[in-house]
């Protein structure tokens, strides 16, 4: 009885220093990753925002929870350009992190119980601490266990440009063999673009549909 009662409370104190010392997360890797943003050179100074808050210009870092790793979603504008989001659809398991979670509380429930509690799985499952983004979106790159790079095409032309936006259209190019020329107004990474033609009607175009988009000097 008494072995019974201890193996109960060191179960317990397994459970919450678990909790307390990996945040509702995974042992390894913790419960939030670093999303550097970076924006291509010819915008080095795009205010960069990520929920509502300013978190740098024309490069940012900022932490992100797991859960969110298939949900994250920022904006990118610069004085004299639209503002555009980009939304990520995709994560990926960590393998890695969630093996070495079932191996250490394992030993740790074998070595005080006597008997397997796999705590450690369940409150990465629980905490969604198991997943990390996926590399196979378009500019997103692994540079290390807590940091992903984003680098996003911020493709509008500023009045700071070399070439002047009120001389220039965007021209899409659909897959069916459709033209259409005008501005785009907002562009969603990995999904789609909003546009509004010279004659002033307004489309929406998904990004599968698109074979190109090329800018074009207007005479």
């Amino acid at each position: 009885m008494e072995k019974s009662g201890l193996s109960y409370v060191l179960i317990c104190i397994v459970l919450i220093s678990s909790i307390l010392f990996t945040s509702c997360a995974t042992l390894l890797g913790g419960g939030t990753y670093n999303a550097h943003v970076v924006v291509n050179k010819n915008h080095p100074n795009a205010e960069i925002k990520y929920q509502g808050k300013t978190r740098g210009y024309g490069t940012a870092t900022f932490k992100v929870p797991r859960s969110e790793a298939n949900s994250l979603s920022f904006t990118v504008k610069e004085d004299g350009c639209p503002e555009q989001t980009y939304n990520y659809k995709f994560r990926t398991f960590r393998v890695g992190a969630f093996l070495g979670s079932v191996v250490v509380w394992t030993g740790i429930g074998v070595a005080t119980s006597g008997f397997v509690i796999p705590c450690g799985p369940i409150i990465d499952f629980a905490s969604c601490a198991i997943w990390k983004p996926s590399i196979v979106e378009a500019g997103v790159s692994q540079e290390n266990t807590k940091t992903f790079r984003y680098l996003v095409d911020y493709d509008h032309v500023s009045s700071s440009d070399t070439l002047d936006v009120k001389k220039a259209i965007d021209v899409v190019y659909l897959k069916d063999g459709n033209i259409f020329k005008g501005c785009i107004t907002e562009q969603t990474s990995n999904v789609q673009i909003k546009m509004q033609t010279t004659d002033g009607n307004k489309f929406t175009f998904q990004l599968v549909d698109i074979l190109k988009i090329e800018k074009e000097k207007v005479k």
